[in-house]
């Protein structure tokens, strides 16, 4: 003769798994990110998070620098992306807007700073760069810029915080005249995106 399970003993067994305390994901203690070695900083803002969770961009003011810099959350390094002396304020001091590829190397971001005043050569203008974080100091990239060529677009350009860049950080995308360009670093080609190809239905 067969033992069969009876209804109310599975239901009593259910009832006992559904009882049982949940294992929880606990979060990690919190951490102040936006500071030095020697101070916090005097203001944080506009963070963006490395996909692989490796490294923070954020635009703040730290040991009387300006503008843009990338922490590494697993050993506290700080450094420099771009930034300027706050008083009185140095080129690099305005830049803002960061956005950071997958593996932390590339920040793009938004300043009126020639840092390639061979193709920037309009003085004071917002152009949009990238920094290669693997070279010491950084070396910039100007991504506002026309198309098969590394000249400035001119006129003002400017990045969207944290979303600007694709994850590789060969492609950005950035805003000039009202317009929405793609810019990809490795084949200088610039595209008019904000622009209907196709009619739509």
């Amino acid at each position: 003769m067969r033992a069969g399970i009876s209804l109310p003993a599975i239901a009593i067994a259910a009832l006992r798994l559904l009882s049982a305390p949940l294992a929880r994901a606990e979060p990690g203690p919190i951490q102040l990110v936006s500071k030095s070695g020697a101070e916090q900083a005097d203001a944080g803002a506009a963070p963006a998070l490395s996909a692989d969770g490796h490294y923070l961009a954020f635009q703040g003011t730290i040991d009387g620098l300006s503008g843009v810099f990338r922490e590494d959350l697993q050993s506290g390094a700080l450094l420099p992306v771009a930034t300027g002396t706050t008083f009185p304020p140095g080129a690099g001091a305005d830049a803002a807007a960061p956005s950071i590829s997958a593996d932390g190397r590339y920040v793009s971001f938004t300043t009126a700073a020639q840092l390639d005043p061979g193709d920037d050569a309009q003085a004071g203008s917002s152009d949009v760069y990238v920094a290669d974080m693997d070279a010491s100091p950084p070396t910039y990239e100007l991504a506002s810029a026309l198309d098969g060529s590394s000249r400035s677009i001119g006129g003002e350009s400017i990045a969207s915080p944290r979303v600007a860049l694709s994850a590789d950080g060969r492609k950005v995308v950035f805003v000039n005249g009202g317009q929405i360009y793609l810019r990809d670093l490795d084949t200088d080609v610039t595209t008019l995106v904000s622009v209907a190809r196709d009619p739509l239905s």
